[in-house]
């Protein structure tokens, strides 16, 4: 139902209601790391492989809850939908933010714009229980679906997801201090393996929607 609900949104006027969204179901990013990425932060490894980087950088407004980097894969469903395309657009117009419509709020961040339209139009109009549910659900959903499909097959699995959603290390003093951190390429091989289930038709729509 929620993406059903993106076929309503204005995809040009408005694209942030549209990406930011899908980069979160598909990343597990928190909705302020999405908002305040720069079109710098997104880039290409190969011809198979891009990636965004979470960057806490508060000289530039940009901040990570653990105040720790990272990188995430891109997700192939994301490359069909055309993200990198909007990402190359953007690049053109010159604008350093990846979603230029959207305004920094003093001692917040980037999502005001989107936090409010999520809670108070698109969640409440296509989610037909809203108790405890937000914006945050989707990345609650991108941590528990790795589980619940079984995708795991060793232990090390479940720490390639942990270094994606940003919980890698946490508690940890050997792994935060002493270990590396998993490539993108381990990350891509396990990332690959999510599968919501989407009707392959609604992901078609949305992927050739033009306004």
């Amino acid at each position: 139902k929620l993406l059903e609900g993106l076929l309503t949104v204005r995809k040009k006027v408005e694209p942030h209601r549209f990406w930011v969204p899908l980069i979160a179901l598909y990343t597990g990013m928190r909705q302020g790391e999405i908002t305040q990425l720069r079109v710098a932060d997104i880039e290409a490894v190969s011809s198979t492989l891009a990636v965004i980087h979470v960057k806490h950088r508060p000289e530039l407004k940009q901040k990570v809850k653990n105040k720790r980097d990272r990188t995430i894969p891109l997700h192939p469903e994301l490359k069909r939908l055309g993200l990198l395309q909007y990402v190359e657009e953007i690049r053109k117009t010159k604008h350093d933010r990846l979603f230029p419509l959207l305004t920094w709020t003093a001692g917040k961040d980037w999502s005001g714009k989107v936090r409010g339209w999520w809670n108070e139009q698109h969640q409440e109009k296509f989610v037909a229980d809203t108790n405890n549910k937000s914006f945050h659900s989707l990345r609650k959903s991108f941590i528990n679906q790795f589980k619940q499909e079984r995708v795991y097959t060793k232990v090390s699995d479940r720490q390639v997801v942990q270094s994606m959603v940003g919980h890698e290390g946490m508690d940890d003093v050997t792994g935060e201090y002493y270990e590396g951190k998993f490539p993108p390429e381990t990350q891509y091989r396990i990332l690959c393996k999510l599968n919501y289930g989407f009707p392959p038709e609604l992901l078609k729509q949305l992927k050739d929607k033009e306004y």
